[in-house]
């Protein structure tokens, strides 16, 4: 399939940790296709968080979404798709928040097919998104989750730290490294 001829980058972290930032950034830098957090999309639409019972129908979602996005890349003559968040943040809020963790197979079998995760520390100050955010403690806690699932995947795992122009150079030297 010719999807597979495409990178797909995940950006994956904690909630307030520039991940939506990150993206940006580097959507402006290198030529490819974002993939939007559908979980994000989810709370604007409905005004609150996900039920326990929703939390597949978000998975399932986020990897059409990214599935999506790299035929797109390819129709385009792009490369590279860009995830702002994937399929195992999904995963490891149902395991956070409701106990659950029958989402992690499916969402780390779907990272399979990520090329690189860039790991958003949770090194920048807190900021409030009404609505998505608990606080700091809540974003150590996933951190920590996410950081021990990450270390079960075979793609390398870049740490992306620091603030502006430093974590964007990271970011870019790991793309770098893909060619």
């Amino acid at each position: 399939m010719a999807s597979q001829l495409v990178r797909r980058v995940a950006v994956v972290g904690a909630e307030s940790t520039g991940k939506t930032s990150l993206v940006k950034a580097l959507s402006e830098q290198v030529g490819a296709v974002v993939v939007p957090e559908v979980l994000r999309e989810f709370v604007q639409l409905k005004g609150r968080l996900p039920t326990q019972g929703e939390q597949l129908q978000i998975l399932q979602a986020q990897m059409q979404a990214e599935n999506a996005a790299a035929e797109t890349a390819v129709a385009s003559g792009l490369s590279l798709v860009l995830c702002d968040s994937s399929a195992i943040m999904t995963a490891v809020y149902s395991d956070f928040y409701f106990g659950d963790q029958t989402l992690y197979a499916p969402a780390l079998d779907h990272h399979a097919r990520v090329s690189l995760t860039l790991f958003c520390q949770p090194d920048l100050p807190w900021v409030a998104d009404p609505g998505m955010r608990d606080g700091p403690s809540t974003r150590q806690a996933i951190h920590a989750r996410l950081a021990e699932r990450l270390q079960t995947i075979q793609s390398p795992v870049v740490p992306i730290v620091g603030e502006g122009d430093h974590r964007l150079g990271l970011a870019l030297r790991a793309l770098g490294a893909l060619h």
